[in-house]
Formats: structure tokens, sequence, C-alpha cells
């Protein structure tokens, strides 16, 4: 395993200097979801720092929730053992601010039942980072993704979801500045 007090050369070339390691492996262990833990930890980072984060799968969704804040990714498998470091492109504050003045875009169907986790998760947060603020999602799903919530909200959306028959939910994913009226 990288030494985590070290940061990989393709990194520090970037102009990024240290890192904050963060190791989800025993919350995820317990059956707990890191996304808190992992937001809280690149709040306070500070400006050419980075976040290493330990984790025993490749977390694809977050790659796209943190993308849409401004971040950017570097990551090592060595094992069993994800390593990936989070450090920020742009300045975050003007990446994450939605605009709401902005114009909803027509609505996009995406089909993602039938597809095993995270997936469906990773299809929908990379689909909303691929068309940007104003995106406007109908999406097929196998069940209620009560786990996509949170991370919808850090991005700057909401989502509305139906139970439309067994194993076929209808979720609705909009801006947070968008009102009932624009659908």
């Amino acid at each position: 395993m990288p030494d985590p007090t070290t940061l990989p050369q393709e990194i520090m070339s970037l102009g990024i200097s240290s890192s904050r390691l963060l190791d989800v492996r025993p919350t995820l262990s317990k059956g707990e979801d890191p996304f808190s833990l992992i937001m809280t930890a690149v709040a306070a980072l500070d400006e050419g720092e980075a976040l290493h984060l330990l984790a025993p799968f490749d977390p694809l969704p977050l790659y796209a929730v943190l993308g849409g804040k401004g971040f950017q990714n570097y990551s090592v498998k060595e094992g069993e053992v994800h390593n990936i470091w989070f450090y920020r492109a742009v300045d975050v504050e003007k990446v994450a601010t939605k605009s709401n003045t902005g114009e909803l875009q027509g609505e996009v169907l995406l089909d993602v039942r039938g597809l095993e986790p995270p997936q469906p998760m990773a299809v929908i947060l990379e689909k909303l980072h691929e068309l940007g603020d104003g995106a406007h999602l109908l999406v097929d799903h196998h069940r209620e993704p009560v786990m996509l919530y949170d991370k919808l909200a850090v991005m700057g959306f909401k989502a509305e979801a139906k139970e439309i028959s067994a194993g076929h939910w209808q979720v609705r994913i909009l801006p947070e500045w968008a009102g009932a009226d624009e659908r």
C-alpha cells in the first residue's frame, strides 16, 4: 500500500503538497454509509491539499459527486485496497454554486433497471454531471434509490420517487431551484 504520507508524483506535479488520510473500510464493514464523513473531510481540505481515501472498492458514484464540486481524482488499486486521492481542480465555491435563474432542460429518460449496485447510482450521477445545470431526468429504477438522495442534494438536485408497480420505480430528478410548474 502506498505510504499515506507520500503523495504520488502525478498529484504533486499539479501543485498538491499534502494529503489527509480517510480509511472508510471500518465504516463500510459496520454496514454504514461513509458519505457524510467523506464530504466533511473534503470540505476541510486546505488549498493544495488532497484527501487520500482508502476503500475496499472503486467508489464510482463518488467520482461524479465530487467531480461536480470541482474535484479531480487519482486512484491506485493495490491488492484489495483502492487508494483514491481527491483534490481541487478549480475553485470549489464557483463550481458548487448553482444558478437559480438557469433554464430547465428537456426531460431525459434513463433506465437503470437490472444494473447491479453501485452501477445505477453511478450512471445517474454521471448523466447529471454530463448534462450540467438545468438537468432534468426521469429514471426507471428497480427500487427506490434512497442512498442517492443525499448525493443529489450535494450536487444541487432534488428527487421525487413514485412506485409504478412491484420492482418498478420512477424517479424524477430536477435542480433544487426548479419549481413544480417547470415540469
